[in-house]
């Protein structure tokens, strides 16, 4: 399957986190240089400061993008298809991966537990931009009406919708 667009990609998936993290490492003794230049007295450390604390969400990102790819290829072993996505079970929302195996579709969260659903007990399913409060650009959201559970959705990229919507329309009707 062809890598989705950058608009896409889920804030995990960037393409050169470490690079992007280097970047930061060097940027404030760049700064430090320029603000001496023009005799401007901030301070090495609160600039390290700054900048490090644009560090923290790369850090945590790359370290979900892992556990992403690792539970990815966990579900890939069997499955015809697996995405990574954004998901909501209940009152939980997590990054994970659905998966399609078997006629059953699998929701693998990083912070829960697995959910797997048969297509022919979902009653409804109803595709939005919003996504639990937030507008996902470039991403589609499906929310799934089951019998005796609440709130229980996916999103992932534009580009790999239209299979899933062929796979949950087509077992449901």
């Amino acid at each position: 399957m062809p890598e989705a667009p950058l608009r896409e990609r889920w804030p995990w998936e960037a393409p050169l986190p470490w690079l992007v993290y280097l970047l930061l490492l060097c940027l404030p003794i760049f700064v430090e240089l320029v603000f001496r230049i023009f005799d401007v007295k901030p301070g090495l450390v609160a600039t390290y400061v700054a900048f490090y604390s644009l560090a923290i969400p790369i850090l945590v990102f790359d370290a979900i993008g892992r556990r992403i790819k690792r539970l990815k290829a966990a579900a890939q072993k069997d499955a015809a298809e697996s995405q990574p996505c954004l998901m909501v079970d209940g009152i939980i929302q997590s990054p994970g991966v659905v998966s399609y195996r078997n006629g059953q579709l699998e929701l693998r969260p990083l912070a829960g537990t697995s959910v797997t659903i048969s297509p022919a007990d979902i009653t409804a399913i109803r595709e939005a931009r919003w996504f639990n409060g937030k507008l996902l650009i470039g991403k589609t959201a499906f929310w799934l009406n089951i019998p005796g559970r609440q709130r229980l959705g996916f999103a992932i990229s534009n580009s790999t919708a239209a299979s899933w919507r062929e796979r949950i329309y087509v077992s449901t009707s």
